[in-house]
């Protein structure tokens, strides 16, 4: 279960709130040109993020994709795209799991995918898939283990996972921002000796962990 020091309503909270921009950080839809160019160039590590999983995640087809913290299903539409034939998003935001139906009924995947709005320590279920993800998640949790070790618990091949760097100058601004637009929102930060240490805890064996500007990205086998 979720610890006491976690804040998972809060965060849910906020991404009802920022769900339709959050889409269009990947998406550019509804956005202008120059917010879009803005977006390119301070939150570049969500694309880069986006096509690592996706080169990491090969051979999708014919495969299994469980994404914990899914949001817009983004990653779970480009996965599906590419001939995974069993999905499964969960995120605790109700307007994100809205978004990710409409986008994955637009795209054709519905009979594939399973979309619901639960935390995943609540009903982590033990069906076993091929790949995990956790993308954009561990930001919001103080100690990620917990979700880590419910993930090894499922995973059959791969997790992919992403941390934000505690060493970091963009640590300052994200702060600054969360305090200055008043996010009432956990954020927490990590060292990449702590990432490998979360991720041993959990019973992973196989890691690699890259650095991009500003998070960890971590792919690990079970």
């Amino acid at each position: 279960m979720t610890t006491a020091t976690e804040r998972p309503q809060d965060v849910a909270t906020h991404f009802d709130r920022v769900a339709t921009w959050f889409d269009s950080v990947y998406t550019g839809d509804g956005v202008k040109p120059l917010m879009r160019a803005i977006n390119r160039v301070f939150l570049h590590d969500i694309h880069w993020r986006l096509q690592l999983t996706l080169a990491d995640a090969e051979p999708i087809k014919g495969s299994s994709v469980l994404d914990v913290g899914c949001g817009s299903a983004v990653f779970l539409e480009e996965l599906g795209r590419r001939g995974a034939t069993r999905m499964v998003g969960l995120d605790f935001a109700p307007s994100m799991i809205e978004i990710s139906r409409k986008r994955i009924e637009a795209a054709g995947l519905s009979a594939v995918t399973t979309l619901r709005c639960v935390d995943f320590l609540a009903e982590p279920g033990t069906e076993q898939f091929d790949t995990t993800l956790a993308i954009g998640v561990f930001d919001y949790f103080r100690d990620p283990t917990p979700h880590l070790t419910a993930m090894r618990a499922v995973t059959r091949r791969r997790a992919i996972t992403t941390f934000p760097q505690l060493w970091n100058p963009w640590t300052a601004v994200r702060r600054t921002r969360y305090a200055v637009t008043g996010i009432n929102c956990p954020l927490h930060f990590f060292s990449r000796r702590q990432v490998r240490e979360m991720l041993q805890r959990a019973g992973f064996r196989t890691i690699r962990i890259k650095r991009l500007t500003n998070i960890f990205y971590a792919v690990a086998e079970p």
